[in-house]
């Protein structure tokens, strides 16, 4: 690819992410940082953090401390509170600003962690991350926790490829308790009996969660157990529109489809409530088993591809069955693009290459306010979900490249 173009890439993409990320994220308090900057200021202050699920007492701080935004801390684990304990002496504009100059730090810090684990140049993770697009503008302009996610994930992936386990699971623990994503690869370090980095992952997530009992009481704790915690995991969000084609999600579009509601879902496609079961377990059964018969060719394989094409393989598929997601999830989807991206350069695949680009920068820059019209508009509701269709794609793309990288291996050995 000519040098001008690549260039001429990264100053116009570079640009737009300025543009509409990085200088507006300067300038507001909005989405979940007001919600990460009250549970902090509360926790800093001691208040009655046993009432920090309760939406209407929490907007109530929010707006005590002149942030003019709704919000709430559901459905968020009780040590996200602590998180920005450090930015909470701070005013919110100021908090915001600080927090947008790490953000920007741990970009940088991931450009080149990237560089160093797929042995690209700098230039290749930077329009990885720039091809994002909505992924990363909405992660620095909303500030987001999801680059300093990602960073826990690439280092502890370094980490155990240099054989530094203990160090790897203690990155791959220190953010499930606030985002659950890297359970995935304690799951996958424990089929592959990987026990130095499961024990240190494992105890790194009970010291922390025993960490967060003795700041912030055991009632907050057995609050976000009983009324958050397996709501959240099943989809259905408090105080949030749960038929809402934002989450772009299996679960929301069979919910939608299916599901009756006075209020937001007046008219599905079939009220059959049975169906939405069918339909979502049905699709789970079959991605989960395409993928451990997958998995099973994949463990076949070198150490070094197995990694690599595993964590890959389950990133895509934990996104894609994820029962909510929203655009700046799809920073995590930079490393698997990456990992693939670079086996099928080196290996000669050219059609999966442009075509895991392609989809890749789609849903990055995919126009959702267009296709936010068809949201339950009967079947037609089916178009307002472009980018849970494009992660399918993405997912059988990968599968059918992993297929045929296994097979031509087989045929070499």
């Amino acid at each position: 690819m000519p040098k001008y173009f690549i260039y001429s890439a990264i100053l116009f993409l570079s640009s737009f992410v300025f543009v509409r990320g990085i200088y507006p994220a300067f300038q507001t308090v909005q989405s979940d940082f007001p919600n990460y900057y009250t549970s902090a200021r509360l926790a800093l202050e001691q208040a009655e953090l046993e009432r920090i699920y309760d939406d209407e007492w929490f907007q109530e701080q929010i707006n005590k401390y002149e942030i003019h935004q709704e919000g709430k801390f559901s459905p968020f684990p009780p040590l996200t509170a602590l998180v920005m304990i450090p930015l909470a002496h701070f005013s919110p504009i100021v908090a915001k600003q600080i927090w947008t100059a790490v953000n920007i730090i741990l970009l940088i810090a991931n450009i080149i962690l990237l560089s160093s684990i797929v042995k690209k140049n700098w230039k290749f993770s930077l329009l990885l991350f720039l091809l994002s697009g909505w992924a990363l503008i909405n992660a620095i302009k909303l500030g987001q926790l999801y680059l300093l996610l990602v960073f826990t994930i690439l280092l502890g992936y370094k980490l155990y490829t240099e054989h530094e386990k203990i160090l790897s699971g203690i990155l791959f623990g220190i953010m499930i308790p606030v985002k659950y994503f890297p359970v995935i690869f304690l799951l996958y370090f424990i089929v592959i009996k990987e026990w130095r980095v499961v024990i240190s992952s494992v105890t790194t997530v009970l010291l922390l969660t025993i960490f967060s009992i003795v700041i912030l009481g055991w009632n907050i704790h057995s609050e976000f157990v009983a009324s958050v915690f397996f709501s959240h995991l099943s989809g259905n969000l408090t105080s949030q529109d749960i038929f809402s084609s934002s989450f772009q999600s299996w679960t929301s579009l069979f919910r939608r489809l299916y599901i009756y509601d006075a209020n937001t879902n007046p008219f599905p496609v079939q009220r059959w409530e049975m169906g939405f079961d069918i339909f979502r377990y049905g699709v789970l059964l079959i991605i989960v088993s395409i993928t451990v018969l997958l998995l099973k060719n994949i463990f076949s394989l070198s150490k070094e591809f197995r990694n690599a094409l595993s964590f890959s393989l389950l990133t895509i598929v934990s996104l894609l069955l994820s029962p909510a997601t929203a655009t700046y999830h799809f920073l995590l989807l930079i490393f698997p693009i990456a990992i693939l991206l670079t086996y099928t350069k080196q290996f000669e695949y050219r059609w999966f290459y442009f075509f895991f680009i392609a989809t890749f920068g789609a849903i990055g820059y995919i126009p959702y306010s267009f296709f936010k019209q068809f949201d339950g508009a009967d079947i037609f509701t089916l178009f307002a979900y472009p980018r849970l269709w494009l992660m399918n794609i993405i997912f059988i793309t990968t599968v059918l490249f992993i297929n045929r990288f296994y097979n031509n291996n087989q045929e070499n050995e």
